[in-house]
């Protein structure tokens, strides 16, 4: 994977500390550190965040919620998973190759270790490079929405139910 995927993931503003500054973090351990980081981040936690990001052709969805229940909801990916790659796709670039088996495995180890809901969805497209980067990048800003702070809510936990 190039750094891409892995640089949008940390560069947001409101995304943990230790899940940003991680400088040995790849595509493997992102999921492990940056989870493990996102669960621990505050004594207030993170709540409820939701990006569309456009890709051309591609649309991807991203909901997350740390409510500390893990699971994974992962949509329109399946017959991607096992695509076979021509051999032009393979060497366009790095996001091309990618097998998005791989990307279920990364999104499954984060909700794991964040302990959150996390719904991924491609809504349409089929270009590997524009539904990866799609997907990230979604991903990314969910992040980022999920840990901004309300200010109607200032000092409370966002939880209806009042513990999280």
């Amino acid at each position: 994977m190039t750094d891409v995927y892995t640089d949008c993931y940390k560069k947001f503003p409101e995304i943990p500390i230790a899940a940003r500054s991680a400088s040995s973090a790849t595509i493997e351990s992102l999921p492990t550190t940056g989870g493990s980081a996102a669960h621990a981040a505050s004594s207030v936690p993170p709540g409820i965040g939701e990006a569309y990001v456009p890709m051309d052709e591609c649309l991807a969805r991203c909901v997350i919620d740390f409510s500390g229940r893990p699971f994974l909801v992962w949509r329109g990916l399946n017959d991607l998973a096992h695509k076979r790659l021509s051999d032009a796709e393979k060497t366009q670039d790095m996001s091309s190759s990618f097998r998005f088996g791989l990307a279920r495995e990364f999104f499954q180890g984060f909700a794991n270790e964040a302990r959150c809901n996390l719904h991924i969805e491609l809504l349409y497209g089929d270009e590997p490079h524009h539904v990866v980067e799609a997907l990230f990048k979604a991903f990314a800003k969910a992040m980022d929405v999920s840990c901004q702070r309300d200010p109607r809510i200032a000092g409370e936990l966002p939880s209806t139910k009042g513990k999280l």
